[in-house]
């Protein structure tokens, strides 16, 4: 690994991240070139990272085992899987990394340690590192992350390094280690100016993370033709939804049972509690962790999965409504959270608002909403009209980001009455404004980017 011989450009993690945003000519760079050059420079490249666990002896004489590097995939549901696959690993007593993005609050939740973030330290030595070792090649703030996570996964020699691909997968920095097992997680119309504007194109990207004579997971349910194809071109060993692993819910006992026929095995069956993220990554990250030979019992399984969870993804909280305090009007408000930006998340978070309807009918529910401007609107919100009472459109302060005011357009141009639209300045003034409703039960679903989300998250009343 690199050493830096001279003194570090910067001393905080915010004049790392100010400088990092300015540093390349434009924000997406998809390709590997420039990141691989660094990650060679670095000692980062997978026989390097082999070498540095191997050279560490144990005390019985034993060589430390490479680790496993399992990369996620997907249009959603990449942050779930990771999320359960870092669970299971620390039930069992192993050393994780976990680097995930975009961030909700602050931005080392996307290096975690064993379960916890990186400290501002250990990312600023990484950064430091990075730097001396890019010389005059530039690297844009999303690679100096990853090769960031890569840095610290090496020097504390984790078991597992768990990697969520940015956007797409083949020419994603991520992407510059072979992974050990791949995992798509799902394939839907999201980045379409980079990936491609149907599911064939934006498969064939993701699938750019497989590799030869590895498991390559599959949990889309309806997956695209390349994703089979690719395998197949790369002699990647293919595991697909359906055919080797695969779920059975019972929504009426909220069980599911997870099941996998994994080599010619006899069939492996648990059941389940329904877990609070996505079924389908949650069996994705179960699918990995066999192929690892890594999977906990199932009576672990059950107090694991049951408890899983992951911040901002239909993430229930509650909001206090000061100056509530007669017994007739409740002084908390249910929230939700959900990062939900494009039409499959629109989907999915239509069926939670349709059984929050169902389980409290008489309870109104606003939807707080902001997201980036080249988002698909329609596809999105409109599996959401039937549930909504009335939407809170602010403005975010990024530059990508779409005004309230052409939200609230937006919505007029599905059917919403005007009247049942506000436009504000600020996710703070429309928790005030929800908070300030004149309405006897109400619940808030907070939704779009994680610029919104987790603004919300850091209001004080949101709990």
């Amino acid at each position: 690994m690199a050493t830096h011989s001279h003194s570090p450009r910067f001393q905080t993690l915010e004049q790392w991240l100010s400088w990092q945003e300015t540093l390349h000519k434009t924000e997406i760079d998809l390709g590997l070139t420039r990141v691989q050059r660094v990650a060679e420079r670095l000692g980062l490249t997978n026989a390097s990272i082999i070498a540095s666990y191997e050279s560490v002896v144990g005390s019985g004489g034993e060589k430390h085992k490479p680790p496993a590097i399992i990369t996620v995939a997907g249009t959603n549901g990449k942050g779930s899987c990771v999320a359960a696959l870092q669970a299971m690993l620390l039930d069992q007593g192993l050393k994780t990394g976990a680097y995930t993005s975009p961030h909700l609050v602050r931005y080392n939740e996307r290096i975690r340690l064993n379960g916890e973030e990186a400290s501002d330290e250990d990312i600023c030595e990484a950064f430091a590192a990075i730097d001396e070792a890019r010389g005059d090649t530039t690297v844009t703030y999303f690679e100096f992350g990853t090769l960031a996570a890569f840095y610290l996964f090496k020097k504390y020699q984790v078991d597992a390094w768990l990697m969520e691909v940015g956007l797409g997968g083949r020419l994603d920095a991520v992407n510059v280690v072979d992974p050990t097992v791949s995992v798509i997680t799902s394939i839907d119309l999201d980045h379409m100016e980079w990936l491609g504007d149907n599911r064939e194109d934006i498969g064939r990207e993701k699938a750019g993370i497989f590799r030869a004579n590895t498991p390559a997971i599959c949990a889309d349910l309806d997956p695209p033709q390349s994703i089979a194809e690719t395998a197949s071109q790369v002699e990647a060993l293919r595991l697909q939804w359906g055919e080797a692993f695969g779920a059975r819910l019972d929504t009426d006992n909220n069980q599911w049972c997870w099941w996998a026929n994994h080599l010619n095995e006899s069939c492996t069956e648990i059941q389940l509690p329904i877990p609070h993220l996505p079924h389908q990554s949650v069996a994705a990250a179960l699918m990995a962790l066999l192929c690892l030979d890594w999977l906990p019992s199932p009576e672990r399984l059950v107090h694991i999965v049951g408890n899983l969870s992951l911040a901002g993804r239909q993430q229930h909280l509650t909001m206090t409504l000061t100056g509530r305090q007669d017994a007739e009007r409740p002084s908390t408000a249910p929230v939700l959270l959900d990062v939900a930006h494009n039409p499959a998340a629109g989907r999915a978070l239509a069926d939670k608002l349709s059984s929050l309807r169902h389980a409290n009918p008489d309870r109104e529910i606003w939807v707080l909403v902001a997201m980036m401007g080249n988002k698909d609107l329609p596809g999105t919100l409109g599996p959401l009209l039937p549930w909504v009472d009335h939407w809170i459109c602010p403005s975010i302060d990024t530059p990508r980001a779409l005004p309230g005011a052409e939200m609230a357009d937006c919505l007029l141009t599905l059917g919403v009455n005007s009247s049942r639209t506000n436009v504000v300045a600020t996710v703070s003034e429309g928790l005030s404004l929800f908070e300030g409703a004149q309405v006897e039960r109400k619940q808030l679903i907070v939704m779009g980017s994680f610029y919104t989300v987790g603004e919300a998250m850091e209001d004080p009343r949101i709990r």
